[in-house]
């Protein structure tokens, strides 16, 4: 910042600039009274008007800038620089000890409160939160090859686990194939089901006549759900498969930990794609989180999620040839 010093030593410069402005005007109005008592007129040398004219204007926009200069704005910010700094001056203790004591208490009431959220986090046994089921993919895999007892997979179509190549895919292709201790039960939801209907209604933007409707079987969940059936049936055929008619969670439970996204229906903005299109809801659903939950000695969310998963299983039925008919 600049000093006071400073400050005026640049207005010294400004005026002593206006100075010579004028008093080289000054100096052409006499050069040109000169020439005239040499007898020389404008009309046979128009050097003698011109410099008339110009010397004219310089003196007079030198004289008139040196006077705003001085009188106006040396003044005005002199003033200015007093008052500020008797203001400075008078505050500027309390100032700073208000900002102090402030920023003091924020640290403290924000160290608190993530103090309680993490209580609420451990004594919840949340292991992890991740922004999106893509984003625990690498973290899933891994924890399917750690399992030592079962692996259960509940979900829509499952395409990560059993279409796509994923490290979860690639994880249960070397768990299933290399490790026959290791026990594997998948719930998929059942593409026959009034919910399933409704879903895929809302997926993509057509109320469809009944579950055997043929445009609704070209759509995407049929299409998913029975894609990953038939590679269950044709891959993995030992895996323990059944069909669930009620959308609910997304779970993947190993005997050491649980994974859970809730399924929804998704907020649908106006003029929004539909998936046919676009792929709108799936999108939206990468903006729920995933979350990991390790097992407790208690009955936490771990034992909840494993409790439900093997309620619906026990209840499911296994899959037919009317789920990969088209």
């Amino acid at each position: 910042m600049d000093t006071f010093k400073e400050r005026v030593w640049s207005r010294r410069e400004h005026w002593m600039a206006q100075l010579i402005l004028a008093l080289v005007g000054l100096g052409l109005v006499f050069f040109d009274v000169i020439w005239k008592g040499l007898g020389f007129q404008p009309l046979t040398v128009p050097i003698i008007g011109i410099l008339e004219g110009l010397g004219t204007a310089l003196f007079v926009a030198g004289t008139v800038s040196f006077g705003i200069e001085e009188l106006i704005r040396g003044r005005t910010l002199i003033t200015f620089e007093a008052k500020l700094r008797e203001l400075l001056a008078a505050t500027g203790d309390k100032l700073t000890s208000q900002i102090i004591h402030f920023l003091e208490s924020y640290v403290v009431v924000l160290g608190q409160r993530i103090e309680e959220l993490g209580k609420e986090v451990y004594g919840s046994n949340i292991k992890m939160i991740y922004s999106s089921r893509a984003k625990g993919l690498e973290e899933m895999a891994s924890a399917i090859k750690e399992a030592d007892n079962f692996v259960y997979v509940m979900g829509i179509s499952l395409r990560e686990f059993f279409q796509l190549e994923t490290p979860c895919s690639a994880a249960i292709a070397e768990v299933y194939h290399e490790r026959k201790d290791v026990k594997f039960k998948v719930l998929i939801f059942n593409n026959r089901s009034a919910e399933a209907l409704e879903r895929s209604s809302r997926e993509e933007g057509i109320a469809f006549s009944s579950i055997d409707d043929p445009e609704y079987k070209s759509k995407t969940l049929f299409g998913e759900t029975r894609e990953t059936i038939t590679n269950i049936r044709k891959y993995c055929s030992e895996i323990a498969l059944r069909v669930y008619d009620s959308q609910s969670l997304f779970l993947l439970i190993t005997d050491k930990t649980a994974f859970m996204e809730p399924y929804h229906y998704g907020n649908r903005v106006v003029g929004e794609p539909v998936l046919s299109r676009a792929p709108f809801l799936r999108r939206v659903a990468e903006l729920v989180p995933l979350i990991e939950f390790t097992k407790a000695t208690e009955r936490g969310p771990y034992e909840q999620f494993f409790g439900h998963f093997e309620y619906v299983f026990d209840k499911a039925k296994e899959p037919t040839e009317e789920n990969v008919r088209v």
